[in-house]
């Protein structure tokens, strides 16, 4: 779907992909894991950009353990909304969670040394979305309950 811009659907077959802000399938029940990344001990997030050293790991392909992937820091180390994100080459990642989702992303993450899966369980209401974020689960991990939706940030003023 690379030339089918930031936004597309179709409704003539029932089996056209969607696209939402560039991400293919972003609709539906579907399992979505982030080939790459991990949660580590420590804080640590492990991360793999490319399948190759391009990146700047010493690592050909991806795996389980994040044996030579590239580090970050400031991974939260319970469960909760996530209240603070930080950006870099590797993405949005959850630095910070809070107990409240009226207050917070409405998005959850799930503390873990995992390989991670995103998008949320489609039973846990506002624990899903966008910025939702699992470690917990082993790569084995193979239910459907992972969906996505869109969410927003709650603005304040003052």
């Amino acid at each position: 779907m690379d030339n089918k811009g930031l936004f597309y659907g179709s409704t003539a077959n029932g089996t056209t992909a969607v696209k939402v802000f560039g991400m293919e399938n972003w609709w539906s029940l579907v399992w979505d894991r982030i080939a790459g990344l991990i949660g580590a001990a420590d804080n640590i997030y492990k991360y793999k950009l490319t399948y190759t050293t391009l990146d700047g790991t010493t690592a050909a392909g991806y795996s389980t353990a994040g044996t030579g992937y590239l580090t970050v820091g400031n991974k939260p180390t319970s469960n909760n909304y996530v209240s603070k994100m930080q950006y870099g080459l590797w993405g949005f990642l959850p630095i910070e969670v809070g107990a409240y989702s009226t207050l917070y992303f409405k998005d959850y993450y799930y503390n873990g040394t995992g390989y991670c899966c995103v998008g949320g369980y489609s039973s846990s209401g506002a624990g899903v979305g966008a910025f939702y974020v699992s470690l917990y689960d082993a790569a084995s991990y193979r239910y459907w309950v992972v969906a996505a939706r869109l969410s927003c940030k709650t603005c304040r003023k003052g």
